[in-house]
């Protein structure tokens, strides 16, 4: 607006005052009302640009103008004094309605002004959120990466010396040497379980999708946790349908899930049988692990399947967790487009996890980003 008016002023004193007293020029005085579009042009683009003053408000408060004045003149040409009066009070109502009008406006665009102020900050929140994120992300596969290997050179060494590689081992070493190898498989796991977390994110999560009857997927999964659920005084109920139920799968990333599910329902549960079903149509193949242990309350149900979540039916127990296998589960089974579940009837009824996939083959075009191949 400043540029604006002095090149208005400009104009005016070189173009007529200059011309006029050095010269005795009056041809461009004529021209005078054009000089002042510099400052009309930069006032409008200021107005736009910057919201100096809001259209909407101001057609608003020019509408309303001109309809009390039009009201207000038809009272002082009505004939009679009957219709003054009742164009008086017609004026006055109009007078009323049109404050609220016009304050009405002006609220709404001052709420929209702050809105609009509230999502740029957001916005710059966001980015500086996703930036803190992915550095903990990138952080988060370089420890893991680094904690693999002295971890698993550790279990390498374990298993030496309980095969006698470095001399007789006596009954109680075996059993110290048993704890610390449990102790480290835990946080191979939990390693493991860091290390998909970022190829996930990061995008580098590699799958190779073929035609597998998930019966034999469950065959396995079952065969490795049977001995550890009669440790625990639970079996496995696991009858094999006798139709394939074939899908186009990731075999490991499956696996990983059904042996989460399971493992998950023995360590949950102190009681009771645990019972895998599949069930398959034309649509696709659905597999459900049921357990009779601690189960969870409808709030739990939703959060479930969240990075670190942890439900509150488990959190004032001795069992341990992070709260990440659940989430590597749902990225893994919606990286096949399928869908995955948890339901509770609550507190002490135990629970049902499951998932769907579906029985056509997988087109990559079709799946998210994370899980194209690389």
């Amino acid at each position: 607006m400043l540029i604006g008016f002095l090149l208005t002023v400009f104009l005016i004193l070189i173009l007529i005052l200059f011309n006029f007293v050095i010269f005795g020029n009056f041809t461009f005085v004529k021209f005078g009302h054009i000089y002042t579009i510099p400052f009309v042009a930069f006032a409008a683009y200021a107005i736009v640009k910057h919201h100096l003053f809001n259209i909407k408000v101001i057609a608003t408060e020019a509408l309303t103008l001109i309809i009390w004045i039009i009201l207000l003149s038809k009272i002082f040409v009505s004939p009679s004094l009957e219709e003054k009066v009742v164009d008086a009070l017609i004026f006055a109502v109009t007078v009323v309605f049109g404050i609220l009008l016009i304050r009405s406006v002006r609220k709404e665009v001052e709420q929209r002004e702050r809105l609009e102020f509230v999502t740029k900050e957001l916005q710059i929140v966001n980015s500086k959120l996703k930036e803190i994120d992915q550095q903990k992300t990138d952080f988060l596969s370089i420890a893991a990466h680094q904690l693999r290997t002295p971890m698993s050179i550790m279990n390498g060494y374990i298993e030496l010396i309980k095969d006698y590689a470095y001399g007789k081992v006596t009954n109680e070493t075996k059993e110290i040497l048993g704890n610390m190898d449990e102790s480290n498989q835990r946080l191979i796991k939990l390693v493991d379980e860091f290390l998909d977390i970022t190829r996930i994110e990061q995008g580098r999560t590699k799958f190779d999708f073929e035609p597998k009857d998930l019966r034999e997927v469950v065959d396995s999964v079952v065969k490795e946790l049977v001995n550890r659920a009669k440790q625990k005084g639970l079996s496995l109920e696991w009858n094999k349908p006798a139709k394939e139920l074939v899908a186009s799968v990731d075999e490991e990333k499956i696996r990983h899930v059904i042996f989460n599910f399971i493992d998950n329902a023995i360590k949950y549960s102190n009681s009771g049988a645990i019972k895998i079903a599949a069930a398959g149509d034309d649509s696709g193949v659905t597999v459900r692990i049921f357990d009779h242990g601690f189960g969870f309350n409808a709030v739990d149900e939703h959060n479930f399947f969240q990075k670190f979540f942890r439900g509150e039916n488990v959190k004032h127990t001795d069992v341990s967790g992070t709260g990440l296998g659940l989430y590597v589960c749902k990225k893994f089974i919606e990286s096949h487009n399928g869908k995955i579940w948890a339901h509770s009837p609550g507190l002490g009824k135990g629970s049902e996890f499951g998932f769907w996939l579906p029985s056509k083959p997988i087109i990559e075009e079709s799946l998210p980003a994370v899980a194209r191949r690389a």
